[in-house]
């Protein structure tokens, strides 16, 4: 009597087993791995989303204002309306506060990732506010970089929306015979 030989050996068993779980430990690495780096870029994008959102409004603010103030910790943008934005800066945190008359109208808050800080300059001369985001990598041995720069001119919308008078009538004046 013959007896056909079906299955396997216990080595082979083995060996097979040990050869799945070493690929399936590399595939967990990767999966990690990726995960972490998935992560890492959801972070990024949503602090880049911040900037852009803080960019945005202070770009709206300084055209629709007629005057700075430029202080230590805070900027202020004051309004013909009686209305006054205030953008205050605490380590990586901008506060910003739209104010009538001493009543806070409206309040927003915006945090940068860690290491980031923004700064906030007005220029007479030039009749520009700007806002610099930067990027301080001091503790990392690298060069500090300036991650976003916004500037804007003041009054800009006002200039828009109210035509100068003046040339009006200039122009009235030309068209009569």
């Amino acid at each position: 009597m013959r007896h056909s030989k079906t299955g396997h050996t216990l080595i082979e068993l083995v060996v097979s087993m040990t050869a799945g779980g070493t690929l399936m430990a590399l595939a967990m690495g990767l999966v990690h791995q990726s995960m972490t780096w998935s992560s890492i870029g959801n972070s990024r994008a949503a602090h880049d989303r911040e900037c852009q959102r803080m960019v945005d409004q202070f770009r709206s603010d300084v055209h629709r204002s007629d005057q700075v103030v430029n202080g230590e910790s805070k900027f202020q943008l004051l309004r013909g309306d009686e209305l006054s934005v205030i953008y205050k800066t605490e380590a990586n945190k901008i506060t910003r506060t739209e104010a009538d008359e001493d009543d806070t109208v409206r309040r927003e808050s915006y945090t940068l990732a860690d290491s980031y800080t923004a700064s906030f300059d007005y220029s007479e001369s030039k009749n520009e506010a700007s806002l610099s985001i930067r990027f301080d990598t001091d503790s990392y041995g690298y060069e500090s970089r300036i991650d976003r720069h916004a500037i804007a001119k003041l009054s800009r919308l006002l200039q828009r929306s109210n035509p100068n008078t003046d040339d009006r009538e200039t122009r009235n004046d030309e068209a009569t015979p």
